[in-house]
């Protein structure tokens, strides 16, 4: 069904303000005026997570609840409001008490109905005057740089306080989704998107203009190697110096997989502009809760570091285009073990072989983000201009996905929770095929 656009655009904020605010504790009492935010957005990463799975069991729910960040309680609570927008069909067992849960089924497949759900449901749970005013601010910005004094202004005029609209621009400048100049323009500093506005690969040469004649050519054959190799790993030679540079300026984009515990996080570079959360004309972009970012640095990381022996993935492109064609590959070893992440978000079932017990099918749940991958794969399409908003870490059981420009240190959980964590997603993988 057709969503409002204003609706599935303020969704799409409310995903990405919790996605930079997700690099904090968002339990600490600074953030108690986002709580409808943050509660929305895990709605509607849950929601995103089984959104083409059909019917989720009991157990499976469980899982993809928790990774979701969702508690016990507060879980009753979240699919009971699902329920009542008809995102969500609930088969509750009322023999328990209190009530428990059977199964969910999503509504709607959709992304735009992710993001229209999350707008709602951030509604219906009263949302303070600073987790309003994120979003009007952001959207006000995300075309051209406003002087301050203007927001202030337009929003007071809506009947929010000075005071309210001031500290959410600080809000949003601390956790970086929003730039504030220290130049004024009339006095008055400006605010502008710093994603939409960041320098873009064509500007390379200016912002490498500086470096030395070796430095300089160093660089322009790391931004060859991203644009003709998207998500392949630099060579073990290259300049480290350089690619932070790179990464810095928003030349390209870092972001990583860490799948066990003890394991050194595995970086995979792409350019800015092959996902983007908001391109330059304000539309949502195609990867706003990173499915597709996850989902090709989880075959790079097939390709280039499983063992052959388990089933190495020779091509990724090809791989990508059987998965659209006939739903499934395999079965392989390292299939049911290799691809936690992409699991754990529902982009595809990990279902083992009847027939030859401990190798695995990888069969394909969300058809539009591995067709979004395929494009990158074989084209080079750019699948909008535009980046990612940042800092973000994004982390999934079995299993952590580094977002691009968030690359940062946090503290590890210990190793034995890694592996509870670890065991819990492949728990999904249960069901054998029956051909």
């Amino acid at each position: 069904m057709p969503y409002p656009p204003e609706q599935v655009r303020s969704g799409g904020w409310i995903v990405a303000i919790y996605k930079a605010l997700a690099v904090y504790d968002v339990d600490d009492p600074a953030f108690d005026d986002y709580e409808a935010t943050v509660t929305a957005a895990k709605a509607a990463e849950f929601l995103s997570s089984i959104r083409s799975l059909g019917r989720v069991d009991a157990k499976q729910y469980e899982i993809y609840r928790r990774l979701a960040r969702i508690k016990p309680k507060q879980s009753i609570e979240v699919l009971k409001e699902l329920e009542k927008l008809e995102a969500l069909e609930v088969e509750w067992d009322t023999r328990t008490d209190p009530v428990s849960v059977k199964a969910v089924t999503a509504s709607d497949s959709s992304k735009a109905a992710v993001f229209a759900t999350a707008a709602t449901f951030f509604e219906a749970h009263n949302p303070s005057a600073q987790a309003r005013a994120a979003i009007e601010v952001l959207e006000a910005t995300v075309h051209v740089p406003v002087p301050q004094a203007n927001i202030v202004s337009a929003l007071t005029a809506k009947g929010y306080s000075s005071a309210s609209v001031t500290s959410t621009i600080d809000d949003l400048v601390s956790t970086q989704l929003l730039t504030r100049t220290q130049e004024t323009e009339s006095g008055e500093p400006l605010l502008y998107n710093p994603h939409v506005f960041k320098k873009k690969a064509a500007d390379a040469y200016k912002i490498l203009s500086g470096l030395s004649s070796s430095d300089r050519d160093h660089a322009l054959e790391l931004l060859e190697h991203v644009r003709t190799k998207p998500g392949v790993p630099f060579p073990a030679q290259t300049d480290k110096k350089i690619v932070t540079l790179l990464a810095k300026t928003g030349i390209i984009d870092i972001s990583g997989v860490q799948l066990k515990s003890g394991v050194s996080t595995r970086e995979f570079p792409t350019t800015p502009d092959i996902w983007g959360v908001f391109v330059h004309d304000g539309g949502l972009g195609k990867d706003l809760i990173d499915d597709s970012k996850l989902l090709l640095n989880s075959l790079r990381y097939g390709e280039l570091y499983s063992p052959s022996s388990r089933g190495r993935i020779i091509s990724p492109s090809v791989l990508v285009n059987s998965l659209i064609a006939r739903g499934s590959v395999g079965p392989a070893t390292a299939i049911g073990e290799d691809y936690p992440l992409p699991l754990a978000r529902g982009i595809v079932s990990i279902t083992e072989s009847r027939l030859n017990p401990g190798r695995f099918f990888m069969e394909l749940r969300k058809t539009d983000v591995a067709e979004s991958v395929r494009d990158v794969l074989e084209q080079n399409v750019i699948l909008p201009s535009g980046v990612v908003p940042a800092p973000e870490i994004l982390k999934h059981g079995g299993g952590s996905f580094y977002s691009p420009e968030s690359l940062r240190a946090k503290r590890q959980l210990p190793d034995e929770l890694i592996e509870a964590r670890d065991s819990m997603v492949f728990d999904l993988r249960t069901y054998r095929k029956r051909t």
